[in-house]
Parts: C-alpha cells; structure tokens; sequence
C-alpha cells in the first residue's frame, strides 16, 4: 500500500489509482461491510495519505473517527500516523497533535525500555565478536546503526511533545517526559535537544535544570565539549 502510494506521488500521471484506492477504503472504514477490518482499513488509509504526503486527507479521516460513536480506540490510534503528527505540529495545532497519541507518557517509557534492550543486546554483541578476533568493538556494526537511528528519531519525537507540552501550559508533563528519555539517553545530544525543546517552549526553568543537570553527568570530556558546542550553535539559532 504504501509504496503504491509512493510511486503514484513520483509519478502524477498515474496518481488517480491510489487516490481513489484511498477514497474508497476510507469510504469503507467509516461506514463498514461486513467482513470488513477496520484496523487494518485504517492502516491502508495511513500508509496511503503518508505516501502520497496528504496529511490534510489524513486528518480529516482520524477527526471523523474520533467524532464517531463505536470506534475502537485501536483504530482511530492507528489513523494518527507520523505524517500527521509532524503536519499538526508543523501546523501549530498542538492540542490535537498531543491527543493523537493521549498516553504518550506510556508510550515512549515503552518505546525507551525497549530500545535499552536492544541497544545493550547489540553492543554486546559487538564486543564478543571483537573478543573473538582479537580486537576492538566496531563503533558502527551493521546490528547497531538501525537502532541509532531508530534512537534518534525517538529523541526527535519526544522533543516534540516537550515543546508541545510547554505551549499548552502542560509543564508538569513535559519535565516527565524528559525523566523518561534521559534516563535511558544520557547523550550530550539528548540533553540539547531537549533543552532546546524547552528554550522553544518557553520553560527556562527546564531548559536550565537540564543544561545544569547534563554538566553535572556527563562524564567524558569529549561528550562535555560536543554539550557545550550543541548549546552554543542552539543559543546562536536563536538570535
């Protein structure tokens, strides 16, 4: 679905096939046959409006199932995709960017347990295969990069609703959310970037608890040295 979707937006002269693909099964979905499966109707729909980047589409689908009696709560989660979200945020429309993902304190707590296991997996595996030919672990082993920059993304995302969280007067939530990230990404660059979320937000007071708290942790002179560079092109962005 997908990348039908995908290959139609490259290509405009065939565009009208999943355009009215997606039409048809968000016909569907809202007033379901049966036999139908709403859940994975939905997940075509998203797959569709996020190749062909229509979030605005998107959006108007996931506000009609939000509106609709009898919607499981899975399926109107699986119409709010990450092309909606960034499109909401983009928009400033923050109180529905922050509802389509309403446990989203939940939600990275599990997305960070997870990505501490697999992280912690595949730098030992990394170090066993370096022990096993005598040398030193491969900073970027095939096994690790995906989840470096799965790792990333998920820092991009909570900054979001950091800064989210701020503009809509949600502090409280938004110095939570940045407990759950640092306490599995001790990274100069996770400490920057949500400084720089809270900068943006207008919360000083988190901006200079966590600048204040990164120089008290990080250790490593050289992760010190990028802290202090990442905060500095940050205050120069900003003039």
């Amino acid at each position: 679905i997908y990348m039908l979707g995908l290959m139609a937006n490259r290509m405009k002269p065939v565009r009208k096939e999943p355009v009215t693909r997606r039409d048809a099964l968000a016909a569907r979905l809202l007033e379901p046959r049966e036999g139908d499966l709403p859940l994975e109707l939905a997940r075509d729909i998203a797959a569709l409006n996020s190749a062909l980047v229509t979030p605005e589409k998107q959006l108007e689908i996931w506000r009609a199932l939000r509106a609709k009696e009898g919607v499981a709560p899975e399926v109107v989660a699986a119409s709010f995709s990450d092309v909606l979200a960034a499109y909401l945020f983009r928009e400033r429309r923050f109180e529905e960017f922050l509802a389509g993902r309403p446990d989203f304190l939940g939600d990275f707590d599990a997305r960070y347990r997870v990505l501490e296991q697999e992280l912690a997996q595949a730098a030992a595996e990394a170090e066993k295969a370096a022990r096993e030919r005598g040398g030193e672990p491969e900073a970027r082993k095939p096994g690790i990069v995906p989840l470096e920059v799965r790792r990333t993304s998920t820092l991009a995302a909570a900054a979001m609703h950091v800064e989210a969280l701020a503009l809509v007067g949600r502090g409280p939530a938004a110095s939570a959310l940045c407990a759950i990230v640092l306490g599995v990404d001790r990274r100069a660059a996770a400490y920057a970037t949500l400084a720089g979320a809270a900068t943006r937000g207008g919360m000083t007071a988190l901006h200079e608890e966590l600048v204040a708290r990164a120089r008290k942790e990080i250790a490593d002179p050289a992760e010190l040295a990028q802290l202090e560079t990442l905060l500095s092109n940050a205050k120069a962005r900003a003039r």
